[in-house]
């Protein structure tokens, strides 16, 4: 068990920590003292009590708004079938690789490069597309 110190509204606290977790726990006093700092800048209550009272309610919020918003990206991923991009993906690079012809005596033309580049270029262009269309999901 390691301590390590956080400051709010003045005043010093010693906090008890996991070993290796007190730099961790300064950054998060450090952000309770912000947020009560403003909330006492706002004149927010009437005593210290009623303001970390302010405090903890306020971060409460936001922890329910991060959860409710975790919970609704793992709904949204749990309806998402994480395979068939993929398949798409395949099948789109597939026709493609179908459309440009393979010389026969293993020679690479500068019209073959050519061909091979702007495959590379629509595969990059569909990747893209389906990308922006994952992001968009998320």
């Amino acid at each position: 068990m390691s301590h390590t110190t956080v400051k709010l509204n003045g005043k010093t606290y010693e906090i008890a920590c996991d070993e290796g977790q007190e730099e961790r726990v300064r950054q998060l006093g450090a952000y309770v003292a912000e947020r009560y700092g403003s909330i006492a800048a706002g004149g927010g209550g009437v005593s210290e009590m009623q303001n970390m009272v302010l405090t903890s309610i306020i971060l409460a919020d936001e922890i329910a708004d991060l959860r409710d918003y975790v919970a609704a990206l793992e709904q949204e991923r749990g309806q998402m079938d994480p395979v068939e991009p993929r398949i798409e993906i395949r099948e789109v690079v597939k026709e493609i690789i179908k459309e440009v012809p393979v010389p026969m005596d293993g020679m690479v033309s500068e019209e073959d490069v050519d061909q091979m580049a702007d495959m590379v270029m629509k595969v990059t262009e569909r990747i893209n597309s389906l990308s922006n269309k994952l992001a968009k999901a998320a």
